[in-house]
């Protein structure tokens, strides 16, 4: 594999699936891609309960929920140590973006509010991304309205300066590159 890398030199490198930083040979990769390549080396999707990490550059960190009471729920976890570990990888440098899923009657309105607010305290051009939540059978749940999502934008936008959104069908959700070239996948190797 570190062959088929050097071969081609990526600019950046991208670790994703799962949670990555539970990966036991994340530091080795993330000095090998940083050492070896040159690459700027970014975290796709993290949960952030271990930022910052030697020889990271930059992270999309899943914010759950404002409220203590639901981030327990969601994650089994309390809220603080995830968001001080993204204000220490701020505050490191780290070039951060957040996003959070808006769940009408669970991360409702208010409380994706509240995140963009907190972010927009350590800095108001931090991106962030506001997903609706798509349908999962089981679940008392609804997907947003696009008049909701309209509206948690524009609330979101009173803090920070990049805020962006996407209201997705399950469908959707499962072919990424059909929409956006980002996902388009390379195999090298």
């Amino acid at each position: 594999m570190q062959q088929a890398l050097r071969s081609v030199l990526p600019e950046k490198v991208y670790f994703m699936g799962g949670e990555p930083t539970v990966a036991g040979d994340l530091p080795a990769m993330l000095r090998f891609a940083k050492e070896a390549l040159g690459a700027r080396t970014c975290l796709g999707h993290t949960n952030g309960s271990r930022l910052p990490l030697p020889h990271l550059d930059g992270a999309n960190v899943g914010l759950k929920a404002w409220d203590e009471e639901v981030h327990l729920a969601l994650t089994g976890r309390p809220k603080g140590p995830i968001f001080d570990n993204f204000a220490a990888a701020f505050e490191a440098g780290l070039e951060l973006k957040a996003n959070v899923v808006f769940i009408p009657g669970l991360v409702d309105a208010d409380q994706v509010e509240a995140i963009a607010a907190w972010l927009a305290a350590l800095g108001r051009g931090i991106p962030f991304h506001v997903m609706g939540y798509i349908p999962v059978p089981g679940q008392p749940y609804r997907q947003p309205t696009e008049q909701e999502m309209a509206a948690v934008v524009a609330a979101c936008r009173k803090h920070l300066t990049a805020v962006g959104s996407s209201r997705l069908s399950g469908r959707e959700a499962l072919d990424l590159s059909a929409r956006d070239d980002r996902f388009a996948v390379r195999q090298i190797a």
